[in-house]
């Protein structure tokens, strides 16, 4: 996948490690070292995998998640209505913690799969109540399929 943009700069912050990625031509430029990522992209749930090779992170795979913003929205307002959890790659659900109408805090492991020998945690993207459970224990799930939908917390 091409970047959309050149000279696009983004800070991500995944499980409190913190890099900037800066998409320069066909090339991405991750905390200033240059290196082979693959990308791919999902407009439908609104996220964006980044499979790492520098040693810096070999073997790890970071899952970055994006709002659009309403057209109409005021600026810094993001209209998501809800987490929708997906599987970062094909695998097998070895763990579902949570169950529909269960509260559950950002941060918190919805799901737990098993892919590439490794075991990868879906965690909930913020504080809310689970409203749909797609997956159950043994499951064979491809990369991208909804386990878990999040609706958030009313604010008051």
């Amino acid at each position: 996948m091409r970047p959309a943009r050149q000279g696009g700069l983004a800070t991500v912050d995944v499980l409190g490690f913190s890099m900037t990625v800066e998409a320069l031509g066909d090339a991405l430029v991750c905390d200033g070292a240059m290196g082979r990522w693959r990308i791919e992209a999902s407009q439908r749930d609104h996220t964006v995998w980044l499979f790492v090779t520098p040693t810096s992170l070999v073997g790890q795979t970071l899952r970055l998640e994006y709002t659009r913003q309403h057209p109409g929205a005021a600026r810094g307002q993001q209209t998501q209505a809800r987490s929708d959890q997906t599987a970062p790659m094909t695998g097998r659900v070895v763990k579902v913690n949570v169950l529909p109408g269960e509260s559950v805090e950002t941060g918190d492991v919805l799901v737990v799969l098993e892919a590439m020998k490794m075991e990868h945690s879906v965690r909930a993207a913020w504080a809310g109540q689970v409203s749909e459970v797609n997956c159950k224990q043994g499951d064979l799930v491809e990369g991208g399929t909804r386990l878990v939908e999040v609706e958030p917390h009313a604010e008051d």
